[in-house]
């Protein structure tokens, strides 16, 4: 059986309230950063070639962003700490690409 992958809004969580068991799920969290995310960390937006100087402030950037929504999980719906893993971040290379956490169940 393969994982779902669940696209929730990190200002919303509420359509965990639908999972059954939710408090009771293994759940991965992937960051992802964008083109878009380089001009909050860097001051310019940047292309496929991000400069290297901006990785560790983009992979910061995601982690915090992850963080932020375990912390929701564990507080607002009851998920154990040990059942969410951060995982390492990803980059959305496409124009419109919207920065985000997708959950794996």
């Amino acid at each position: 059986m393969s994982p779902a992958v669940t696209l929730i809004p990190v200002d919303d969580l509420s359509p965990l309230e639908s999972i059954p068991c939710a408090a009771y799920l293994d759940v991965r969290l992937y960051p992802f950063v964008t083109p878009a995310d380089a001009a909050v960390v860097g001051g310019s937006q940047v292309d496929e070639n991000v400069r290297r100087e901006l990785i560790d402030e983009l992979v910061l950037l995601g982690q915090e962003r992850a963080s932020t929504v375990k912390q929701n999980l564990i507080s607002q719906h009851g998920i154990e700490p040990g059942r969410l893993v951060i995982c390492v971040n990803k980059y959305d290379r496409e124009v419109k690409a919207r920065p985000r956490v997708e959950l794996v169940f």
